[in-house]
């Protein structure tokens, strides 16, 4: 093996391994170092082709290896394995049409990214070149046989015999064993001269096309299309003139003729093929008073369940949103918005449309006097199984506030360019705001009992206008509005007075004897939740725990039991008073023995006696249930309703809810947004608490 520009020459053991070694200061960093392997020893019935590896220096340099990082020795490399093969076997033959040999045919082998990455060499380069004969032309050594590979083998014309032949090429596959190819030299060049619908001509539908060759032909294969549609042609042939026959008028601005192949008397083929001549074919009789096409939104495209659509102008661009139904959402369907809109039609059941323009106008341009309208751009396609054309309009860049829109219109167009049906009179879809705000964010500075003044800010898809917000809360706290202001481009800020109300202790013999629990009528346990802290006081008002958490609250006609973490002293006639943060649960669980049973204990943590909750079913059904009793320590729930007929009934099978009585309850009813629009019906309430959520 040779190393150069170093010229160090190294030899492999007898398991093929070699070592180089290359002083660091020898080359430069950026020096590319050359590997030449080679193998020839016939006698011993090994012949291998020389296998060239360029590599940088710096590629070669193992900088992992901890010798590696004093630049004053040599340094060790990574591993570069070259596999040799011996030479592949190719044998050319060159000959005319007539299958005679051509005698001093200059024949050249140009390899693929394979042999040329073998050899070293560019893709360009030649590998080898040879003189034909009068017998075939023996490859035996230069080309190595790589797996899979191939070479393309040219034959060029002798000498002093150029018009008289063409260069031809065969492809050669490598191989150990002899692969034989032939390669055919043709005749002078075939050439079209002329054609009478050369790019930006003008024909009329009902011409012949004429073509006109550098030599008489015996066979031409032309194809004809004017978009969107296709002819069948018939060719008349005349020494070297072509008259090609269209089956039919051509109708279109985008007309292309296509040259396929053409075949001359000695056998010669036109080069080059396909030839491709673009021209427009002029209809005076095109078209024109018909009746413009209905737009429609095409909802299968959004979805194939689609149900409906509407249009909003949220700061963000302008979206359609269409609703399908959807088992998996809690509401029972999905509001998907896109800033596409996608329009359909049927065309007129006429020839001589060439395709259609989309025409837009503004609302307030035709309020003032002023009507634009404008083209799109946009470019249809037609779906031929259906027999409909579907066009997609980003509407993302309108401003539609203030009940302002945009109409689109569909305008077939003919070969003349000319609009088929007027715009005054044509069907339009109108883009408008006409979809209120939903809720998007609720938050609030400080989520826990502590009486106080709070901030609540409650952020809406799009600019309002208007306001005017509805809070109430659980029996466990009470709020005043204070004042409620928007927050310009989109939010709303309400200023309120929180405090939590305590729960009474009854003068029953039940809440003095020890033990974790007390009794409470209802109107008392609905103040309290499972999993609250709360500070527990006597009548004197003595604080007896600090804090005691709720782990159960059990209704009992119309009383409670409300378990408690810790013992209780005799508390009768005294009072609590909650400690934790603003709930508003939601979560997962299962039917197991007639309850609700949560996979994470989590899960019920807010809940008590008299709470609502929105309950999607396994089979994705809505229904609402209310809450009879909550163990925080078995993760259970008891509930009114008959519940035999939930389907939930496993780990794995579980159903999803969401309180409806959380401690305080956002009603935005009355917000509007700059057209108008009320708040949408399926995004106008909202709780605060540890997280939340729209109803």
């Amino acid at each position: 093996m040779k190393i150069l520009p170093t010229g160090d020459t190294v030899k492999t053991d007898k398991d093929g391994l070699y070592k180089i070694s290359i002083a660091l200061g020898s080359l430069p960093a950026d020096a590319v170092i050359t590997l030449v392997a080679s193998h020839e020893h016939p006698e011993h019935g090994h012949n291998f082709v020389p296998r060239t590896a360029n590599v940088s220096f710096a590629e070669l340099l193992d900088t992992n290896d901890p010798t590696n990082q004093d630049v004053g020795i040599q340094k060790r490399v990574k591993r570069l394995d070259l596999v040799l093969v011996p030479p592949a076997q190719i044998e050319v033959e060159v000959v005319d049409k007539d299958g005679k040999a051509v005698e001093n045919a200059m024949v050249r082998v140009l390899g693929n990214m394979q042999v040329s990455e073998y050899l070293g060499i560019t893709p360009e380069e030649f590998i080898l070149s040879a003189t034909s004969s009068s017998s075939p032309i023996s490859i035996t050594k230069g080309i190595p046989a790589i797996p899979g590979a191939s070479v393309q083998v040219f034959a060029f014309p002798p000498e002093g015999k150029e018009d008289s032949y063409s260069v031809g090429s065969a492809i050669a596959i490598l191989t150990e064993g002899t692969d034989k190819v032939k390669v055919v030299l043709g005749v002078e060049e075939l050439k079209i001269l002329y054609t009478s619908v050369d790019s930006g001509q003008f024909i009329l539908p009902s011409s012949d096309i004429k073509v006109i060759f550098s030599k008489a032909v015996t066979g031409v294969g032309a194809s004809l299309t004017c978009a969107p549609n296709s002819y069948q042609t018939f060719v008349e042939l005349d020494g070297a003139i072509a008259n090609i026959k269209p089956a039919g008028t051509l109708i279109g601005t985008n007309c292309v003729l296509t040259i396929n192949h053409a075949y001359g008397r000695n056998g010669e083929a036109l080069l080059n093929v396909p030839q491709n001549y673009t021209f427009v074919a002029y209809d005076p009789a095109a078209p024109k008073g018909l009746a413009c096409p209905t737009p429609v939104v095409a909802l299968k495209e959004y979805a194939s369940n689609a149900t409906g659509f509407s249009f909003d102008n949220t700061l963000n661009p302008v979206s359609i949103y269409t609703s399908t139904p959807d088992q998996n959402n809690i509401r029972g369907f999905s509001i998907q918005g896109t800033n596409n809109l996608i329009l359909q039609w049927t065309p007129p059941v006429v020839s001589g449309i060439i395709g259609y323009k989309i025409y837009k106008v503004k609302k307030s341009d035709i309020a003032v006097g002023k009507i634009l309208w404008q083209d799109t751009g946009v470019v249809p396609n037609f779906r031929l199984i259906e027999g409909k054309y579907y066009a997609t309009i980003n509407v993302g860049g309108e401003n539609l506030s203030y009940g302002d829109g945009v109409s689109y219109a569909i305008i077939p167009i003919n070969i003349n360019q000319e609009d088929v049906c007027s715009l005054e009179n044509a069907p339009t879809i109108s883009v408008q705001d006409n979809i209120g705000p939903q809720i998007t964010n609720v938050t609030i500075n400080n989520d826990n009992y502590t009486e106080g003044e709070r901030t609540l800010t409650i952020t809406f898809s799009e600019q309002i206008t208007s306001s005017n917000i509805t809070l109430s809360s659980r029996p466990s706290l009470e709020i005043t509005k204070i004042s409620e202001s928007i927050t310009p481009p989109q939010s709303v800020e309400i200023k309120l007075y929180v405090k939590p109300i305590s729960a009474n202790i009854l003068d029953n013999a039940e809440n003095s004897n020890g033990d974790n629990r007390l009794f409470l009528p209802i109107n008392e346990a609905n103040k309290l939740w499972v999993d609250e802290d709360v500070d527990i006081y006597t009548s004197a008002g003595t604080q007896v725990s600090s804090p005691n958490r709720i782990t159960a609250i059990i209704k009992s006609g119309n009383n409670a039991d409300v378990w408690f973490s810790f013992p209780l002293p005799d508390v009768r006639n005294g009072f609590i008073v909650p400690q934790d943060n603003l709930q508003n649960p939601g979560g997962q669980f299962y039917v197991q023995g007639g309850k609700l049973k949560a996979p994470l204990q989590t899960t019920f943590i807010g809940l008590t006696i008299g709470d609502k909750i929105r309950v999607m079913k396994f089979s994705k059904d809505i229904i609402t249930l209310t809450v009879k009793s909550v163990n925080f320590n078995t993760s259970e729930i008891e509930v009114e309703e008959d519940i035999s007929g939930l389907d939930c009934n496993s780990p794995v099978k579980k159903c999803s809810f969401r309180s409806l009585s959380p401690d305080i309850k956002i009603d935005a009813t009355e917000v509007y947004d700059t057209s108008g629009n009320k708040t949408r019906w399926y995004s106008t309430k909202s709780g605060v608490g540890t997280g939340w959520w729209v109803w």
